[in-house]
C-alpha cells in the first residue's frame, strides 16, 4: 500500500507525538523545579531569621551600653563590646542582603504564595513579640520596685523594632502572604492572653507578698 502523505510532507504520527514528548519533559521538569524553589526559600528564610537574631542580639548590646548610666560606653569590658559590635555590623548587613533577595519583585512574585513565606513571618514574629514584650514587661515590673536594668530595655526596644518590621511586611500590600493570612492575629492573641494572665498573677503575687510583709511588721512593732 502507498504511503498517504507525499514523500517531502510531515508524518502525522510524528507530528502527533511532539507535542506528547514535550508535555512529558515539562512534567518531568516541574517536580524539580519546584524543589529546587522549595529548597531556594528554606535556605534564604532560615538565613534570614538567623541572621536578624544574631544582628537583634549585638544592637541590644550596644544599646545597653548607652543605656546604661553606671559605666562608659567603653569599658573594660572590651570583648563584650567587640562582640556586640561584629554582631551588629556583621549580621546586620548581612541580613539586609539576604532580606533584599527576598524582597525583590521577581523572588516574591513567586513566593508570596508559599507556604514558607507566611511561616517565616509568623515564626519571627511570634519570637519578636515574645521577647520585647517579656522584656518590657520585666523592665516595667523592676523600675516600679526602683530597680533600673537597662538591658531589659534595650533588649525590648530592638525586639519591638523587629516585630513592626515583620508584622508590617505581614501587611504589604503588594508582597504580604496569600497563605495562612490569619495566622499572625490569632499567634498575637495567643501570646497576648499568656502575658496577661502572667502579669495578672505576678501582680497578685507581688500584692499579696507586700501585704504578707506589711502585716508581719504590724505584729512585730
Amino acid at each position: 500500500m502507498s504511503n498517504p502523505t507525499s514523500p517531502g510532507g510531515p508524518n502525522p504520527v510524528e507530528t502527533a507525538s511532539e507535542p506528547i514528548q514535550a508535555s512529558a519533559l515539562d512534567n518531568s521538569s516541574g517536580p524539580a523545579l519546584g524543589g529546587a524553589q522549595t529548597v531556594r526559600r528554606l535556605t534564604l528564610y532560615l538565613l534570614l531569621f538567623v541572621m536578624v537574631v544574631i544582628a537583634a542580639i549585638g544592637l541590644s548590646g550596644l544599646l545597653t551600653r548607652l543605656f546604661d548610666t553606671t559605666r562608659a560606653v567603653v569599658s573594660n569590658d572590651t570583648v563584650g563590646l567587640a562582640q556586640s559590635l561584629a554582631f551588629t555590623f556583621i549580621a546586620g548587613p548581612l541580613a539586609a542582603v539576604v532580606w533584599w533577595l527576598v524582597w525583590r519583585g521577581a523572588a516574591m512574585r513567586r513566593d508570596r504564595a508559599s507556604l514558607a513565606w507566611p511561616i517565616y513571618l509568623a515564626l519571627a514574629s511570634t519570637v519578636a513579640l515574645i521577647v520585647w514584650s517579656g522584656q518590657l514587661f520585666a523592665w516595667a515590673a523592676d523600675g516600679i520596685a526602683g530597680r533600673w536594668m537597662p538591658a531589659e530595655l534595650a533588649t525590648g526596644v530592638v525586639w519591638a523594632l523587629v516585630w513592626l518590621w515583620h508584622a508590617w511586611m505581614w501587611n504589604h500590600s503588594k508582597n504580604s502572604p496569600t497563605r495562612m493570612i490569619g495566622v499572625a492575629p490569632v499567634i498575637a492573641s495567643l501570646v497576648g492572653l499568656v502575658l496577661g494572665v502572667g502579669g495578672a498573677v505576678m501582680a497578685l503575687g507581688a500584692l499579696l507578698s507586700s501585704a504578707v510583709d506589711a502585716l508581719g511588721a504590724l505584729a512585730g512593732s
